[in-house]
């Protein structure tokens, strides 16, 4: 049997001292047919020389390209039929392109993309109970909720380059989600996936990470970008109702925490002025936020219950 080509495209700026480790997972991830290719967005700290270094690199630099401009570039040059995004600082997991091509023969014609799930590790050991909290939570199967509300690690799925000609490439104007944009998309035009039980990726957890750091320097632009995520779903008339309803709690969510931002002055606008602009767009938001505040409470109990699991864990050994 013919295996099928994966693309691993993987996007870099001045990551020295991890993309290394990246490169490596990807010889550790099965003898399968593959091609990594590595968008540099214009390193300045020995990046590019590494990359120079490394056989079987297909280097493209693109200097000034952020994170979604540069997958768009690896999304054209790539001739794969199945694409992977690496990110510089994550890992593939032993072993996963195996189990992915293995899963793809078997999905046949029947799946747009192949579902691993995905595991979170820490350098710092103060952030071990955070990572294995994390790995707890992963969700399955990917539903649109957990794109919405949720944590949807799109690094474990294995996708199939024809969703990409039927749903397009991601909006690089999403500076930080627009990720989460494209699976929203991507659900639109009935997304079906091949769940597996495999681990196929590993996120690192660390404070140079831009969404997952522990540090949540980013937290007042990613809410601001999943408002205007919102804003265009709810705003098109061919939207089906069920995710207009998903997607008016998704607002009640973010504005919420918008307003805690304001509140508490890590984000410049005022009170009022959140308080317009998200009523504006959803005037009924706040009849969603007694639902979302329970859910968000009950998750934060389960989280802190882990947490705390975890750490006498630790301190046990």
């Amino acid at each position: 049997m013919t295996r099928p080509l994966i693309s691993i495209i993987t996007p870099v700026l001045n990551r020295v001292d991890l993309i290394g480790a990246a490169l490596d997972s990807v010889y550790g991830a099965g003898g399968v047919p593959t091609e990594h290719l590595v968008v540099d967005g214009g390193s300045t700290d020995g990046t590019l020389s590494l990359l120079r270094s490394r056989p079987g690199i297909r280097l493209v630099e693109a200097p000034g390209s952020g994170i979604y401009d540069a997958l768009n570039l690896g999304l054209q040059a790539a001739r794969g039929d199945i694409v992977c995004q690496l990110n510089s600082d994550d890992l593939l997991s032993a072993g996963s392109l195996e189990s992915v091509a293995e899963a793809d023969a078997r999905a046949a014609t029947e799946a747009d993309a192949v579902r691993g799930r995905a595991s979170f590790f820490a350098d710092d050991t103060g952030l071990e109970a955070r990572a294995r909290t994390l790995t707890a939570e992963f969700p399955v199967p990917l539903r649109p909720a957990d794109v919405a509300l949720g944590a949807p690690a799109i690094n474990a799925l294995f996708i199939r380059r024809r969703l990409y000609d039927r749903v397009g490439y991601f909006d690089p104007r999403f500076r930080l989600a627009a990720d989460r944009e494209w699976l929203m998309r991507a659900f639109a035009a009935r997304l079906r996936i091949h769940q597996i039980p495999a681990y196929v990726y590993r996120f690192r957890l660390h404070r140079g990470s831009l969404t997952i750091d522990p540090g949540r320097s980013a937290s007042v632009a990613i809410r601001l970008e999943h408002l205007e995520i919102c804003r265009r779903i709810l705003s098109s008339p061919d939207t089906p109702a069920t995710m207009r309803g998903l997607c008016r709690r998704w607002y009640a969510k973010e504005a919420a925490l918008l307003l805690y931002l304001s509140g508490v002055g890590r984000y410049r606008a005022s009170i009022s002025r959140v308080l317009r602009e998200t009523l504006a767009v959803s005037p009924r938001w706040p009849v969603e936020l007694p639902r979302e505040f329970l859910v968000f409470a009950a998750r934060r109990l389960k989280r802190w219950t882990r947490l705390s699991l975890c750490r006498l864990e630790s301190s046990d050994r």
